[in-house]
């Protein structure tokens, strides 16, 4: 019975994750914005929404050590197994340019964690500064994707003027 039930989380575990693929294409269509923009906002938090939900349980727990290993871990297993098993299939063509700010806010966000953490700093005052700084982050991605002005944004519009049928959950 508990085979039946690992195959059957599996199997919605993965039409699930196309369900959210399919969606965040079609909305990232529809609003004629890049997929790197949506994977960073909507495919992000919805990934993300377990882990919050584990975090605060186990804040609410006391069990502190739960919630930072939950977010660090998290962050490592993303970047060196889903990113990484993502390219070995497939490579990722993006603009160099998108990966670079990306990258470097990534970067930046980890050292300000460890910094925090490091100097004992991690309190409701940093927690609110690090939620207006994703907020920033989020409309500053938005408005240089908007902004932005080469081959690949021009893909991306014309994608959004095109309308495919498999592609589009309305």
């Amino acid at each position: 019975m508990m085979y039946l039930m690992i195959a059957a989380g599996l199997v919605l575990l993965f039409v699930g994750g196309e369900a959210l693929v399919r969606g965040s294409v079609s909305v990232a269509r529809k609003l004629n914005i890049s997929e790197l923009v949506i994977g960073l906002t909507l495919v992000g938090f919805g990934t993300s929404v377990p882990e919050l939900v584990t975090s605060l349980q186990a804040v609410g727990q006391g069990a502190v050590g739960i919630s930072i290993g939950n977010v660090v871990g998290s962050n490592i297993a993303n970047v060196m197994l889903v990113l990484a098993i993502a390219v070995i299939l497939s490579p990722i063509i993006v603009h160099p340019n998108a990966i670079m700010r990306d990258g470097l806010v990534m970067v930046s966000a980890t050292a300000l964690l460890c910094g925090l953490l490091w100097f004992d700093q991690f309190n409701r005052i940093s927690g609110f500064l690090l939620l207006v700084l994703l907020i920033s982050y989020l409309v500053f991605s938005l408005v240089m994707d908007q902004r932005r002005q080469d081959a690949t944004a021009d893909m991306h519009r014309e994608e959004g003027r095109l309308s495919m049928p498999s592609m589009v959950w309305d």
